[in-house]
């Protein structure tokens, strides 16, 4: 374990990122490549404030990458619909399923509303769709 408690040499520690509210590498998507295999391959569910897509990644742990075209604004507007939907993925990492690629897409009304909204919009999607497992377990 490094110093600073988080990763060894390439692995994640998925509960003390979590618990420390980071948003380490191996959470994100990064690569224009993984963003193409998500939209191509994967299924998707449209909502009024984003577009979720996913598809399964066989690894251990979730990947969630996020994007804002100029539809939805100006750079100013873009960056707020990713901080947005940025802070509701990262109150619900730890209760997404493993071993799966999401992509947010969002859409021009996500600039408008609050972050709360946000994140309750994106757990009713995540839920509908399997994401999040459901608490009862049927």
């Amino acid at each position: 374990m490094c110093a600073s408690g988080g990763e060894v040499q390439g692995t994640l520690l998925r509960p003390v990122a979590v618990e420390r509210g980071l948003w380490r590498k191996p959470m994100r998507l990064r690569h224009p490549q993984d963003f193409r295999k998500v939209r191509s391959a994967g299924r998707s569910r449209a909502h009024a404030l984003f577009i979720l897509c996913y598809v399964s990644n066989n690894l251990d742990h979730s990947r969630i990458g996020m994007t804002a075209s100029r539809k939805v604004g100006n750079a100013v507007a873009r960056n707020r619909a990713r901080r947005l939907l940025r802070e509701a993925v990262r109150h619900l990492y730890p209760e997404i399923a493993s071993g799966w690629d999401i992509v947010l897409i969002a859409r021009r009304e996500l600039v408008n509303v609050k972050e709360p909204e946000v994140r309750r919009a994106l757990d009713t999607m995540l839920r509908r769709t399997g994401l999040i497992p459901s608490e009862t377990g049927t």
